[in-house]
């Protein structure tokens, strides 16, 4: 192969790459406000097109460098909640958890009631460590976007549980929401 045909592929794979980012990309900062390694720094969202199908791509990123399995405790984890129709109440979660120390995230239905929830798994969802303070997730439009409906609400939760005797909220459980209250709106098209 010579060099201008080496030189074609590498620009149409740049160009290729730099096309599947841009559209809706939000960046949401949270406090240093909660104790324990999985403190949320920032979230990115944005919608990225991914072999003709399009996801939203969230990366979480946290204040202090933390293993992957860390998530592979009990009850500690990372949530995004999706609220898909005009309401504040989630139908939609993603659990991203780890095992055999490596990430994983999972789409579920959520319906909460008056003594408690129930959660119908949809299936796994790509998720990825691209360091060692962060971790991102691919959100299939499909599983969060309702026909006629301009957009969804999204918030993110972690639980972190510290070793008995340290201070957080009751059972140890140290908990970070982003944002701290309410949800973030994100407004599409199609």
């Amino acid at each position: 192969m010579g060099f201008r045909k080496v030189a074609t592929v590498v620009l149409m794979v740049s160009v290729g790459l730099a096309s599947t980012a841009g559209a809706n990309d939000v960046t949401r900062k949270d406090a240093n406000d909660t104790r324990g390694r999985l403190d949320v720094s920032r979230v990115r969202h944005v919608q990225v097109t991914d072999s003709g199908k399009v996801s939203f791509l969230h990366t979480i990123r946290t204040f202090q460098p933390w293993k992957t399995r860390l998530l592979e405790r009990d009850a500690t984890e990372i949530d995004l909640w999706f609220s898909t129709d005009e309401d504040d109440d989630p139908e939609r979660v993603v659990y991203i958890k780890s095992k055999n120390g490596h990430v994983r995230a999972e789409m579920n239905t959520y319906n909460s009631y008056s003594h408690g929830a129930s959660v119908g798994f949809m299936g796994t969802i790509r998720a990825r460590r691209p360091d060692e303070r962060s971790v991102q997730v691919f959100v299939p439009k499909r599983w969060i976007k309702r026909r006629g409906l301009r957009g969804y609400d999204w918030w993110l939760s972690t639980n972190f549980y510290r070793k008995e005797g340290s201070v957080c909220t009751e059972w140890y459980r140290c908990t970070d929401s982003v944002p701290d209250k309410g949800s973030y709106r994100h407004l599409s098209k199609g």
